[in-house]
């Protein structure tokens, strides 16, 4: 995590794109595993043009991913469905995620 050198968000995402037109900006947590504040991530989004995608690369879980659907496009999620102390998908968590993704995806066709 580095803090932003610009005085807001809007001013740290406009030098952002003028520096990187073709990346997706990411997002994250104060540290490993901890969510992004959802109005810093909800100013984020305002803040960019809607044609571009941002991402959230920390604190994601099964639990609360839908705080974030409205605002990101990517998320990178791992440890969070990972059973403790392994390398292996929690197949609890991982298909109440897909399950999450699913149903809000099917909410926006209708």
């Amino acid at each position: 995590y580095q803090p932003a050198a610009c005085s807001s968000v809007k001013d740290s995402v406009s030098e952002f794109f003028k520096k990187c037109d073709n990346a997706i900006p990411t997002f994250s947590g104060l540290a490993t595993g901890r969510p992004p504040d959802v109005k810093f991530i909800k100013n984020a989004r305002r803040s960019i043009d809607t044609n571009k995608a941002i991402a959230i690369a920390s604190g994601i879980n099964d639990e609360n991913i839908q705080n974030y659907f409205e605002y990101a496009d990517y998320f990178l999620v791992a440890s969070s469905l990972l059973q403790p102390n392994t390398n292996y998908f929690n197949k609890e968590k991982l298909l109440n995620m897909v399950s999450r993704i699913i149903d809000y995806n099917i909410s926006q066709v209708r």
